[in-house]
């Protein structure tokens, strides 16, 4: 009876320690290291990811851009226009601008006299990288065409004076992706009269 007994307990012990010790084993954590993660490169297409554009390191290309502002001297006033130009790879800037000035309007006994003033010429510049803005010193020349207009009981009369202008100053433009704010200062030269004009900018680089 009693080797009966023992074989059984011989028995038993054979079957439960190899199941213990499965069980303890398979109840152990696994812990498996991965490599660190890095910035993805390509979408989920396989297409290289492409990144916003640095216009401060690398302004070149084309810009166009709208301004709105004024000249010191009566006859230019409060002033709207545009501008475009192209930037070389050697960050020579090469443009064009026009502006219109509402001018001045003079009221006598005898008549309204009104002025107005267009600005058109090309202008060139080099766009240096100053921080995260683009500091353009630039020079421009051109026609100032001005108009006078008078009007009144006795009066209708109509004159135009074109003369040569040139405008050296500077920009300061801030890009915003694709696109850019800014400000000029130019001073307007002409053989009769100076002003300063100073305009607030908005346009895009294409």
């Amino acid at each position: 009876m009693t080797k009966k007994v023992l074989s059984a307990i011989t028995l038993l012990t054979a079957v439960t320690l190899p199941a213990a010790a499965f069980a303890q084993k398979k109840e152990e954590t696994v812990t498996i290291e991965t490599p660190p993660s890095r910035p993805a490169t390509t979408d989920i297409t396989g297409e290289p990811l492409k990144r916003p554009r640095d216009f401060v390191a690398d302004p070149s290309g084309i810009s166009v851009g709208a301004n709105i502002g004024f000249g010191t001297q009566e006859s230019y006033g409060f002033g709207i226009g545009g501008k475009a130009g192209y930037t070389l790879k050697n960050r020579i800037y090469l443009g064009g601008a026009l502006n219109y000035h509402l001018g001045n309007q003079t009221e006598t006994n005898v008549a309204t006299i009104s002025t107005h003033t267009w600005l058109v010429g090309p202008e060139a510049g080099y766009d240096f990288p100053v921080g995260g803005v683009i500091l353009r010193p630039v020079i421009g020349a051109g026609l100032a065409v001005r108009t006078a207009s008078g009007s009144g009981p006795n009066l209708d009369s109509h004159e135009t004076d074109s003369r040569f202008y040139i405008a050296p100053g500077g920009s300061v433009i801030y890009p915003i992706g694709a696109f850019f704010v800014g400000g000029d200062a130019r001073a307007i030269v002409t053989n009769q009269d100076t002003t300063l004009g100073l305009y607030a900018n908005l346009g895009a680089h294409l």
